[in-house]
């Protein structure tokens, strides 16, 4: 299960400009959809909260505490700051390395694809992994994203944007 918002945004720009309507909103739609159909989400201008959430009568914004279970993650990948080029960046990993890196680790995910800050010079991209069961429990979600943040690290540095772990973190 995932929540796929039904606006579809023109640009990143305009849903972030959107978060308060979109955080207030997205709890009434959510969805069992198949791989393909979330992935042509994530590419056609919706925002997608890859987990299942429920209103707790205390909130009528999507909160951590409205997050119930996920089987479905998606690793932010932008693989340094806006400024940097990826020759300033040690840590650089365009997309077909991420997923060789993924791949012989025994891991492959069910869909790439790139973002809205994503440029043919500084790859930006998300990396959707669908796990054999839900986790359901906060505490087993950070061990996922936690495990996660070890597989995409060179030398001990992550490549994994660490502000998009959080349960209730939507993308754009």
């Amino acid at each position: 299960d995932v929540m796929v918002h039904p606006h579809q945004y023109a640009s990143k720009k305009h849903a972030q400009k959107n978060t308060g309507v979109i955080k207030n909103s997205i709890l009434r739609y959510p969805r069992s959809m198949t791989i393909d159909a979330i992935a042509e989400a994530c590419v056609t201008g919706h925002v997608v909260a890859f987990c299942h959430a429920e209103d707790t009568g205390i909130k009528k914004s999507f909160t951590a505490d409205c997050w119930r279970y996920q089987q479905i993650y998606a690793l932010d990948l932008d693989n340094a700051g806006k400024d940097q080029k990826k020759f300033d960046c040690p840590y650089y990993m365009e997309y077909a390395d991420a997923l060789d890196h993924v791949e012989k680790q025994g891991f492959s995910p069910a869909f790439i694809y790139t973002t809205g800050s994503h440029t043919d010079d500084f790859h930006k991209y998300r990396m959707v992994f669908v796990l054999d069961r839900p986790i359901t429990s906060s505490l087993d979600h950070e061990r996922v994203q936690k495990a996660f943040m070890s597989m995409l690290a060179i030398d001990g540095h992550t490549l994994l944007d660490s502000s998009c772990i959080e349960p209730s973190r939507v993308f754009y």
